[in-house]
Order: structure tokens, then C-alpha cells, then sequence
């Protein structure tokens, strides 16, 4: 049986405020020293964005990457979101991950509150769920 950490697990989180950040060597070492065969990315910018500094990078700590956890903006009809995601999809694929943690981005920082939407916004976002995995297959 293989299991995988999160960086969330020691309090990296991407909520501005949320507390100390430890930096990733000390996370991934100590991921490496709890047993751990692999890591889901963290926030962005925890670790790096380039490639071959992020598979190196794990490769040091002897941990794989398993997925990533992507917050999107996906309620407003005006808004592309394949886009936000070019990035981490791209991180992902180089670290041979399989896994993306799609989270609908509320636009706030934080999650002490929970925004109201409307109709339209809820008709923006419901039909996104659906319509995303074959546009991401496609490549449109």
C-alpha cells in the first residue's frame, strides 16, 4: 500500500494569513521521514513551477506527485477557466501525477465566508462540471 501527504497536513495553505508557512524542504523531508511515498503540489507557488526543478526538487526527498489541488473560478459566465489551469496541468503531467483536485474558487481569500450566488452564476457553475472533462480531453 502506497500513501500520499499534502503539504495542508503541516499548515501550508494558500489563505493569506492562515498562519507560519514552513518551506517545502522541510516539509517534503519530513514527509519522506513519516514514510510517505508521495505528495499532492500544495498551493501554488509552494513548489516550483518549473518541470524539471519540481520533479528534481521531489525526486531529493524520494516522493512522487500524486495530484494537485487547483482552485478555479468557475461561477462567472464571462470567465474562461481552462486557462487557470494550463499551469498546474502542466506541472502535473511532467511529475507523471494522475490526479486533479478541482476546486470551485469562491473569488475570496479565505473561507470564513461563503459567497451568495445567483441564478445565473449557479447556471454558470453547474454546467461547467459537466462540460469540463470533455473539453479538457478534447483540448479546446
Amino acid at each position: 500500500m502506497k500513501i500520499a501527504g499534502a503539504p495542508i497536513s503541516w499548515g501550508v495553505c494558500e489563505v493569506p494569513g492562515w498562519g507560519y508557512q514552513l518551506p517545502p524542504g522541510r516539509v517534503l523531508a519530513e514527509m519522506q521521514q513519516a514514510g510517505l511515498s508521495a505528495t499532492e503540489l500544495g498551493p501554488d507557488g509552494f513548489l516550483p513551477s518549473d518541470p524539471d526543478e519540481l520533479i528534481g526538487l521531489l525526486k531529493a526527498h524520494g516522493l512522487s506527485c500524486v495530484g494537485g489541488f487547483v482552485p478555479v473560478l468557475l461561477h462567472h459566465a464571462d470567465h474562461d477557466p481552462v486557462p487557470d489551469l494550463a499551469g498546474p496541468l502542466q506541472s502535473l503531467v511532467a511529475t507523471g501525477a494522475g490526479v486533479v483536485v478541482l476546486a470551485a474558487a469562491t473569488g475570496t481569500e479565505g473561507y470564513d465566508a461563503r459567497p451568495e450566488l445567483d441564478e445565473s452564476q449557479w447556471a454558470t457553475l453547474l454546467p461547467t462540471w459537466t462540460g469540463w472533462p470533455t473539453r479538457l480531453r478534447s483540448g479546446d
